[in-house]
Parts: C-alpha cells; sequence; structure tokens
C-alpha cells in the first residue's frame, strides 16, 4: 500500500501551513485565541477525515473539502463529541475562513468556498450572560485569605478582572512595562481583539492591591515579567485560564454561603458582564462603556448589556468567547500523518 503524500496532499498541506502561520497571523492580525482555535479545528477535522473517513496522505485532495465531507463532520461534532450547537457553528466558520483563503489563492477552488456556505449553521438557543450585584462582589472579594501571599494574590487578580471589566486573557496577558502607577491617572495597558492597545484606568483600591502584590511576587523586578504569572512555570508563564476559573468558583461556593445570589459556578467573564452593567447602572455614557470594554461598536456592547433596541434585537448573533474554547486532548496530541504532513 502506497502511504507517501501525493502532490495534490503536499500543496492542500501547503495551503493550510501558510494560512495558519503566516496569513491568520499576520495579514489578518487575528489573536493568539483566534488562532489557537483555528489550530484546534484544523487538527479535529483532519483527524476526522483520517480516523473516521480513512484518507491517507495518498489520497487526500481538495475534495476532501467539499459539502458532503464537512456535513458529515459536523454531524459527527454533534454526535459523537457531542458538541453543542454553538461549538460546531464555531468549528464550521473556521473552516469557512480556510476555504475563503483557498479561493484567493486559486480560483479553481471557489466553489468549495461557496458550497461550504449553504451548510446551515445550527440554530443556537440565545443566552444572556448574568453577571452579580455589586454587594455580591464586595462578599466574593472577601473571600481570599489575605493572611497568604497567594490569598493576597488572588484578590489583586480579581480586583483587577472586575474593576477593569478586561477579558481574562487580556489581563493574564499583562506584564510589568504594562502596568503604569506613578501617575495622576494610574493605568494598565492591554493588547485586546485585533491586537489593539488600550488603557484601562485603576481606581484607588486597585493601585494600592497592586503595589503591594508587585513587591511581594516581583522582587527580582524585570519590566518584561508576566504580572499574573504561573508559579511552577516561571515569571514569563501566563497563569492558565482553567487555573484562574477553578480559583474562582472556590471563593464563589464559599460566597454563595453568605449571598446566594452569587452562583456556585460563578465564570470569569461573568465579573466581566457585572462590571459593564454596573458601569451602566451608575450612569456611564454606553459610548464610554464601548471603549472600555474593547468592543468595535456601539451596537455590540448594547447587545453585551441586553438594551432592547428593535433593530439591534433583529441583528443578534450568537458571541461566542474565543478563548473559552475547550480542547479535547485526546484529539490534538494524538497526532496522525495528515496533521504532520501540515506541519503546523
Amino acid at each position: 500500500m502506497n502511504n507517501k503524500a501525493s502532490k495534490e496532499a503536499c500543496t492542500i498541506a501547503r495551503y493550510i501551513n501558510d494560512w495558519i502561520l503566516r496569513y491568520v497571523p499576520t495579514i489578518r492580525n487575528c489573536s493568539e485565541c483566534t488562532i489557537k482555535r483555528y489550530k484546534v479545528t484544523i487538527s479535529l477535522y483532519l483527524s476526522f477525515l483520517e480516523q473516521e473517513m480513512k484518507v491517507t496522505q495518498s489520497s487526500f485532495s481538495f475534495r476532501h473539502f467539499e459539502q458532503v465531507f464537512i456535513e458529515q463532520w459536523i454531524e459527527w461534532l454533534k454526535n459523537v463529541r457531542h458538541n453543542s450547537p454553538a461549538t460546531c457553528n464555531l468549528r464550521l466558520s473556521t473552516i469557512r475562513a480556510f476555504l475563503d483563503y483557498l479561493g484567493t489563492r486559486d480560483k479553481t477552488y471557489l466553489y468549495l468556498s461557496t458550497e461550504v456556505r449553504n451548510i446551515n449553521n445550527q440554530k443556537v438557543a440565545k443566552r444572556k450572560v448574568s453577571g452579580i450585584s455589586e454587594n455580591a462582589v464586595k462578599v466574593l472579594m472577601n473571600m481570599p485569605n489575605r493572611k497568604t501571599k497567594t490569598g493576597r494574590r488572588d484578590l489583586t487578580l480579581f480586583t483587577i478582572m472586575y474593576g477593569t471589566a478586561a477579558r481574562l486573557n487580556e489581563v493574564l496577558s499583562i506584564r510589568l512595562e504594562d502596568v503604569h502607577l506613578e501617575g495622576k491617572k494610574p493605568f494598565i495597558s492591554v493588547i485586546g481583539k485585533g491586537s489593539k492597545n488600550r488603557p484601562l484606568y485603576l481606581l484607588p483600591k486597585a493601585v494600592t492591591h497592586l503595589k503591594t502584590f508587585i513587591r511581594e511576587w516581583h522582587a527580582d523586578f524585570d519590566k518584561k515579567h508576566i504580572l499574573f504569572y504561573s508559579v511552577s512555570k516561571g515569571m514569563n508563564a501566563k497563569i492558565s485560564q482553567t487555573a484562574v476559573d477553578k480559583q474562582l468558583k472556590k471563593y464563589a461556593k464559599l460566597a454563595h454561603q453568605l449571598d446566594e445570589s452569587i452562583p456556585e459556578n460563578l465564570h470569569c467573564h461573568q465579573l466581566r458582564h457585572a462590571k459593564a452593567q454596573h458601569w451602566l447602572d451608575h450612569g456611564i455614557n454606553i459610548v464610554e462603556i464601548s471603549k472600555m470594554l474593547g468592543h468595535e461598536s456601539v451596537e455590540t456592547t448594547m447587545i453585551y448589556l441586553d438594551i432592547t433596541i428593535e433593530q439591534v434585537k433583529n441583528a443578534l448573533v450568537t458571541i461566542v468567547d474565543d478563548c473559552d474554547e475547550k480542547e479535547c486532548k485526546k484529539w490534538i496530541e494524538n497526532k496522525g500523518k495528515l496533521i504532520t504532513l501540515c506541519n503546523f
């Protein structure tokens, strides 16, 4: 049996490699989380072709991106991996993005882009992100043990997360050089979606916590160090989002005993949503809130806060946080020959 990669398979591999490693990060200027999602999705699709459809390096061809194969993949995601409709739609959007790119490189394959757009998205129930009250936030912030070094770190981290309403990945990517505490208006610079830089201004309480935290956790001062770093991996490694989520849920369970309005399964995005709602409740202009959240348009913020204007309702789309994507290690780590061929 001939297992040698065909010329067509090598061509596809080059396109996939160029799309993920060059086009997406440089031309599209996508975030790290988006690039990661693209890699995961393409890996899943190639694994599906190889393990379920028995496609080999010698038989791999452009026809394997035709509608019939992609539809079977979506069914497999739903029925075998038990992915939610929202996740299936996110995976499908990645394949569409790649085939759009492919069509610009070789018009012979424009039909693939057209075909994939004929595949209907899965129906998704619209869900509103629920925040928590300002009083509940105060209860939650009293849960970390301020007598311990870890407790003081956690309090600082959650104070920054709530106080700035930044995305979790934005907060975890902050380096010491991004922290500016000495001016009249202390702020932190973060890189948001689309690699856009924006300042997050800090209230006095957050500044006090940060100064104490930096003295305690950054005795070996280096501006390139990650602000909230991983103890096990070193000062230039971010704490994982999973670890932060685990800590938050631990404190939420304790806080729930004092205030039942605090959900025991509280997740990080609810802090961001809560702060945005509290800004609105205090009369801050929706345009300013939009800027502070890093949204591209006011309409996105209006949807985010469930502001009921009919035109916005009609334009409502499902918004999924890239960085909440869950990976299945079995399919990512068990790399097959097609994934190896693409070399990304």
